[in-house]
């Protein structure tokens, strides 16, 4: 099984069930998770974002909206912040871009199965973190330090 190479640096074994995983939290089909996952071509070295790449290519083909999921939703870690008012969420300005969102928008927060939908805020909070009200975390059954999924509603 090939070797991908992480943004951070380091490697980690190309697994099929993870990102079979990935895509049906996109919302793919069983068909298009199957037929995608047979579809890529991971080989040694490449990187998770090359890998990326060609998972989205193929999706775009069988369903360009579950591809643009795919292409959005990152996981972040979740953290209890103070001052985050009842149904919001802190993120980076950079994520909301990429979420192709702005400030004010309705997004929905997806782990184990849950979804929680909360109203987009920037704040100068870390690119790869989501700052929760402690009313989101038990909506989720999650805790701080939880990687929460989320896209644009």
């Amino acid at each position: 099984m090939a070797k991908l190479k992480k943004r951070s640096g380091k490697e980690e074994e190309y697994n099929r069930t993870k990102l079979e995983g990935s895509l049906r939290k996109a919302g793919a089909t069983e068909e298009t998770t199957r037929h995608v996952a047979e579809r890529v071509s991971p080989r040694e070295g490449m990187t998770t974002s090359e890998l990326r790449g060609q998972v989205a290519t193929e999706l775009k083909s069988r369903n360009p909206e579950v591809a643009k999921r795919y292409e959005n939703a990152r996981a972040r870690v979740a953290k209890t912040g103070a001052t985050v008012p009842k149904g919001s969420a802190y993120l980076h300005e950079e994520t909301l871009r990429i979420l192709g969102a702005k400030t004010g928008d309705m997004i929905e927060l997806i782990h184990g199965g849950k979804t929680y939908r909360v109203r987009a805020e920037v704040s100068p909070v870390e690119q790869r973190e989501i700052h929760l009200h402690n009313e989101a975390f038990k909506a989720l059954d999650a805790s701080t330090g939880t990687k929460v999924g989320f896209k644009r509603v």
